[in-house]
């Protein structure tokens, strides 16, 4: 499990097990995260992880429309703060990129531009399962690096309408996929971490720094030297965006993304 998710399960198991903030500073069961009234004690214990297997596809039917409201709002104010923090400068692994200042912090513009997909993606479980495989095939050992790439599927897609699920865009050979896809199956614990992970990209998560792009080897060479190199993630996946005019680009896309990039980076408004 990520420092992220250690340091947001800890915040989540805080509000389910302590008072709200009407409480006093001094008392050791204070806790400044849970809005006072309606989220009460043990609301997180009864309902589902928000992204995992079980509440794919179904929702929290079973909390009162206040508390889960108030549970939203408090678990999404903690993942932007702990977005927010700066992650230090090793996982770019020794890039020469230059990172945006808002580098790896929730964007709310690309929360809502990705909302639409992420419904959809919530709302199929056949479909959450599919995406989850496919990241865990793109890369099985760096969470980062799985919620980047989804980032750049979500950008691409908000840049240039290119379907996240297009086969074109990943190897022929479908083996990796497949075995991905097998274990997710058979792993609910892992099916849970993987779509924990997507829902940092949903939130607006930019880790990728602004990527539409990513690749290993020789496919990620030219991606970076014809491209926009962002980020170079912990297990050396690397990042680019596809914005400069060239005959690898073409102009069309080109133009696409840096319009996107210009509408969607928080440095240009």
């Amino acid at each position: 499990m990520s420092s992220y998710e250690n340091d947001l399960n800890q915040i989540l198991r805080g509000i389910d097990q302590g008072p709200g903030p009407s409480g006093n500073y001094n008392n050791p069961d204070y806790n400044p995260y849970a809005p006072s009234d309606t989220l009460q004690q043990g609301d997180y214990g009864a309902m589902p992880a928000r992204g995992s297997a079980d509440w794919y596809g179904q929702g929290w039917d079973m909390i009162p429309e206040a508390s889960l409201n108030a549970m939203n709002a408090t678990r999404d104010a903690a993942a932007r703060a702990l977005m927010a923090q700066p992650k230090p400068p090793a996982d770019l692994g020794g890039a020469t990129v230059t990172p945006s200042p808002d580098f790896t912090s929730s964007n709310p513009t690309l929360a809502e531009q990705r909302a639409p997909f992420a419904e959809t993606i919530r709302n199929d479980p056949a479909k959450a399962l599919q995406l989850a495989a496919r990241l865990y095939s793109e890369d099985q050992n760096n969470a980062d690096s799985r919620v980047g790439i989804l980032e750049a599927m979500l950008n691409r897609y908000n840049a240039t309408g290119q379907d996240p699920f297009n086969p074109t865009y990943y190897p022929t050979d479908t083996k990796q996929y497949t075995d991905a896809l097998n274990k997710l199956s058979s792993d609910n614990a892992l099916l849970n971490q993987v779509y924990q992970e997507m829902e940092r990209a949903w939130g607006g998560s930019n880790v990728s720094n602004y990527a539409t792009d990513w690749g290993s080897g020789s496919v990620a060479e030219t991606g970076r030297t014809l491209g926009t190199p962002t980020w170079i993630s912990p297990t050396s996946e690397q990042f680019y965006r596809k914005d400069i005019n060239n005959d690898w680009a073409g102009s069309g896309i080109a133009k696409q993304n840096q319009d996107w990039y210009l509408r969607s980076s928080t440095t240009n408004r």
